[in-house]
């Protein structure tokens, strides 16, 4: 026999929190079973898998005999047949369906079914005192009977009463059921109607709240065309307004209808308390997610504990993937095992995401105390600051290679005075040494030695020479090509990194900036190369620059046997932005495909007029 008296049962894997509401969790049926013989429930919730189990019957039959106002909720997935979920909801009269153990209804639905299990039982309570009252009525019939003689008079106005009474007493037993399922005035006022129709005898009745009431009456005694019985509806000492009942205007109402309506009117009162705090709640609860989902950046309530109490919309972006069982923060946004390092709840911090492509993140920690008996819990904002460190980065590398720029435009000058003097003196050596002379090959090869450092130095002060934006001129793409191309082979050929220049002629005219064309050429070689020598598996890298000539543009495309992209936009973007912009102001467009293999990396299409040939 049971001994314990609770009010929820729930079979499966459910979660633990629910045990603070005082619910009992079973594993399965035979679990539930034992339970069931310890305690009585009021509340049984458990799984579609569970109620098509044999055992379930035996289950139901007990549970249904130590408490016939028990109710089922039923866990049941969407892809469960719908057939048979009616077959069992309607076979063992299934209170309400639930998607899973994480409902967001699961909270609604539980307490939804402990007050119908509520309402049952007073109804059998009441049921039963009304059984006794009419057997106890039953009695006194019998024993009025059989003085019929002496209390006739009597006895015909106890029956009188007593039709009244029970009369009032359904209807009032009525009218408290139906102000007690109403959700809202309007559904109440209906519900009233209804069940006091045959007793009260009311042509309508009407809840108005404070301070409206007052018009309300006024603008009915104006009309005239009813009777009213005003009932004034109070919340301790503060009205909240009024109850009205009206008949036809020649229909006044007795004391003892106005008594019996004043029993109704208490009850009333309470459901209206109910309601309005019901509304306040809920408005409160919109206002606060409505504000809590609209901050862009990700926000996220945590506990003491790590433990994810809420977050917002934007935090669902960082938790993409987590599996739904999981509740620490570390585990939901950033998907690890143990807390982030650095984290340090009620400070500021940084801390970095283990994605593929990590991200930074700014957090700003503020500790926040509900109430003195609760731990405290910590309000905390994730600020992306990815991008602005990546930007600050490259900002600072660009700044230093415009100081090795001015350093190595120095360099080169101070170069050019001593080497102009050898390859004069070289010059003047060779011009006194005959062709058979066994020193004159040296002097040859010392004075190409020399045209070539010449050469790149020429080539290092044009890429450190400030560009003219607003001089254009009259340029052969080939010659800046093989000039870049020079210049970046110093750091190539050491690597094994063969670079290789395809062109339709030696002269193809265009009419640019040739420095910052020269830039921008070099700027995208190094890329190249820097993608190649960052591919270990690649045993030879190979670099071709291919240009083709049509009537009224040059085509320049740029090929590798990298993987990949040239760049990606998404992390490269200042870079591909500013590629991109000084290109349109040379009339030029630029294509980056997404390659993943030996393929074109880039292209880019000049504009030009038509030229004559070069002199």
């Amino acid at each position: 026999m049971p001994t314990l008296k609770t009010s929820l049962l729930l079979v499966g894997p459910w979660p633990a929190h629910l045990k603070d509401l005082g619910a009992v969790i079973s594993q399965d049926l035979s679990e539930a079973f034992h339970s069931l013989q310890d305690s009585s429930f009021d509340v049984v919730a458990l799984t579609v898998t569970s109620v098509l189990e044999k055992k379930f019957v035996d289950f139901y039959a007990n549970l249904k005999k130590q408490n016939p106002a028990a109710q089922i909720l039923l866990v049941a997935p969407l892809e469960f047949d719908a057939k048979q979920l009616v077959h069992l909801h309607n076979q063992y009269h299934v209170h309400r369906v639930l998607q899973s153990f994480l409902d967001p209804k699961l909270n609604d639905a539980i307490f939804s079914a402990l007050e119908k299990a509520q309402q049952e039982k007073q109804n059998q309570n009441l049921e039963t005192l009304i059984h006794e009252q009419n057997q106890t009525l039953l009695r006194l019939q019998e024993d009025l009977e059989q003085r019929i003689e002496k209390r006739a008079r009597s006895l015909s106005e106890s029956r009188h009463r007593l039709r009244v009474l029970n009369s009032r007493t359904e209807a009032l037993r009525k009218s408290m059921l139906a102000v007690y399922q109403a959700g809202s005035m309007p559904a109440m006022e209906k519900n009233l109607n209804e069940s006091l129709a045959s007793v009260a005898e009311c042509s309508w009745i009407k809840i108005v709240t404070f301070p409206q009431d007052q018009s309300f009456q006024a603008l009915i005694k104006q009309m005239g065309s009813f009777s009213q019985l005003q009932i004034p509806l109070f919340k301790e000492q503060e009205r909240i307004g009024s109850l009205f009942f009206m008949r036809p205007p020649n229909e006044n109402f007795t004391r003892e209808e106005s008594d019996f309506l004043n029993r109704v009117a208490e009850a009333v009162t309470l459901a209206v308390i109910r309601i309005q705090k019901l509304n306040d709640s809920q408005t409160v609860k919109e206002q606060w997610e409505t504000t809590f989902n609209s901050m862009s950046e990700p926000v996220a309530i945590i506990s003491q504990d790590y433990e994810l109490i809420q977050m917002n919309s934007s935090s669902k972006k960082l938790a993409d993937g987590a599996a739904p069982v999981k509740t620490k923060c570390y585990e939901v946004l950033f998907n690890r095992t143990e807390p982030c390092p650095g984290c340090q709840l009620g400070n500021r911090y940084h801390i970095e995401s283990i994605d593929t492509a990590p991200r930074t993140y700014d957090v700003y920690s503020q500790s926040v105390r509900l109430d003195s008996e609760r731990k405290n819990l910590f309000f905390n904002i994730y600020h992306d600051i990815t991008e602005k460190l990546r930007l600050e980065k490259q900002l600072l590398d660009t700044a230093k290679r415009a100081e090795l720029g001015t350093i190595g435009s120095s360099i080169a000058h101070e170069l050019n005075n001593p080497l102009g003097g050898i390859i004069t003196f070289t010059q003047i050596l060779k011009s006194e040494t005959s062709a058979e002379n066994a020193l004159y090959s040296d002097l040859l090869a010392l004075e190409q030695g020399a045209l070539r450092c010449k050469d790149i130095i020429q080539n290092l002060l044009e890429f450190s020479r400030k560009p003219s934006y607003d001089q254009l001129q009259d340029i052969n793409l080939v010659d800046i090509l093989q000039k870049v191309i020079r210049l970046i082979e110093v750091k190539t050929k050491p690597a094994g990194l063969e670079i290789e220049l395809q062109t339709s002629g030696k002269f193809l005219p265009l009419k640019a900036d040739g420095g910052r064309l020269s830039q921008i050429f070099a700027h995208l070689l190094q890329q190249q190369v820097q993608n190649v020598l960052d591919t270990p598996a690649l045993k030879k890298g190979k670099i071709i620059w291919k240009i083709s000539d049509s009537n009224s543009s040059l085509i320049f495309e740029a090929f590798d046997n990298s993987p990949g992209p040239l760049w990606d936009k998404n992390v490269n973007s200042f870079s591909y932005s500013l590629v991109e912009q000084v290109l349109r102001d040379l009339a030029a467009s630029l294509e980056i495909p997404a390659s993943t293999s030996l393929d074109l990396k880039a292209k880019i299409s000049f504009s030009r007029p038509v030229l004559g040939p070069k002199n």
